[in-house]
């Protein structure tokens, strides 16, 4: 099953291009085609959305179309579990590569511009890295990697990017639900 759902992805993306998933007059021409194959296949659809969802964050990929993309296709109880639990996982696996590979030239670049939150993340990383998560201060890229700066355990960076991207990602993919029903 894991070779035909890559064989479907690469299938997918060679045909459309990335651009064109974010864009209304796309969507709004194959919705039809959409929903019908999630009807047909909605497993192999689940399966390939979240292992791509977990491929694009930990390539460093933004996630707005993705919290939509689930939102419209998944609706917003069923997108949101997906979509936040797919990401949590992409963000983690990139916060360990990154830690392991990119530790020093991240501290170097970052370090500078965000060395007051050390003094916050000391106190209770949890809660603060949650708060940072949700105020989407910083690209999303950047929020996964930037804990490696404070030397955040694994345990609590996974329990804060989990809860801390519920509510901001729970408004896009309600967004993303509504389409459905305006195109």
């Amino acid at each position: 099953h894991l070779f035909a759902i890559f064989i479907l992805l690469y299938f997918v993306f060679s045909i459309i291009d990335v651009k064109d998933l974010m864009s209304y007059e796309f969507i709004r021409l194959n919705k039809d085609i959409i929903l019908k194959y999630k009807s047909e296949n909605f497993l192999l659809l689940t399966i390939s959305f979240f292992i791509f969802s977990v491929i694009w964050v930990l390539l460093l990929g933004f996630t707005m179309p993705l919290i939509l993309f689930s939102g419209f296709v998944f609706g917003k109880w069923l997108g949101i579990l997906i979509v936040v639990t797919s990401t949590t996982i992409g963000a983690t696996f990139l916060y360990l590569l990154a830690g392991y590979f990119f530790r020093e030239m991240i501290e170097e670049k970052l370090l500078p511009k965000f060395f007051k939150l050390r003094e916050f993340f000391k106190k209770n990383d949890i809660i603060y890295f949650m708060c940072f998560r949700f105020a989407g201060v910083t690209p999303y890229a950047v929020q996964n990697i930037l804990p490696i700066l404070f030397n955040m355990p694994l345990k609590n960076y996974v329990i804060a990017t989990f809860l801390g991207n519920i509510p901001p990602m729970f408004i896009s993919v309600a967004l993303g639900s509504g389409i459905k029903d305006i195109i």
